[in-house]
């Protein structure tokens, strides 16, 4: 029953947080850093290794391009796991990467919106073998050798909390990779908790004049 309550609680706030969340508006800039849970998606494996939930960072990059769209950039870094399996040999390794994004974002809600981005991921370090069993000089290299890989991210945004310039965003992403290797499972999901700033805002003209028009009726009353 009490986390019921919790629960409902929390819808609730999200709900009231929404009443001032973050407003799109052509010209605006914004940025969220935070940190990025990821795992790599494949299931522990027959010799019983298995794709822990690893933590990175993330920092994202918004420019609004009017109240429902946004170019995005981004870039993460993260320990990504690999795991490549072909004729009963297995092999899982790792590696750092720095994981560039660039797309678009519509805007469903103010609260909630969604991306598409196609990324480039870059190699920082030198590949860790953490199993295989293929046969000393037969060895199968995954993509944690590759200098670069390329796929396409899909994200799920919402705010959670937002004060004036600054805001809190959960944001939820699936990174597809177009550049595996025969046997190869080398998609990765993630969440990233993300602190926002805008950056820049474009406020709307001034309200406050009154019109002509609007005083000249006051002035003709007796």
């Amino acid at each position: 029953m009490l986390n019921i309550k919790m629960l409902i609680c929390f819808f609730l706030l999200g709900y009231s947080n929404s009443l001032w969340a973050y407003t799109p508006s052509e010209g605006n800039i914004s940025t969220y850093l935070g940190p990025y849970f990821h795992k790599s998606n494949f299931e522990t494996t027959a010799s019983g290794t298995t794709s822990p939930i690893l933590t990175g960072w993330g920092l994202v990059v918004l420019g609004d391009v009017n109240e429902r769209g946004s170019l995005e950039v981004g870039i993460h870094y993260l320990n990504k796991y690999y795991y490549s399996e072909q004729n009963g040999i297995e092999t899982v390794e790792k590696n750092g990467l720095y994981h560039v994004t660039m797309g678009y974002r519509w805007w469903f809600k103010e609260y909630l919106s969604a991306s598409l981005s196609f990324f480039s991921a870059y190699s920082s370090g030198d590949p860790v073998v953490l199993y295989t069993n293929a046969p000393v000089g037969s060895e199968v290299k995954t993509s944690a050798h590759d200098t670069v890989e390329y796929g396409v991210d899909l994200a799920v945004q919402f705010e959670l909390w937002n004060q004036g310039l600054w805001g809190a965003v959960l944001d939820t992403r699936y990174s597809y990779s177009v550049t595996p290797k025969p046997g190869e499972k080398a998609d990765h999901y993630a969440v990233m908790l993300g602190l926002r700033y805008t950056v820049q805002e474009k406020f709307p003209e001034s309200s406050s004049q009154v019109s002509e028009d609007q005083i000249k009726p006051e002035q003709a009353k007796p």
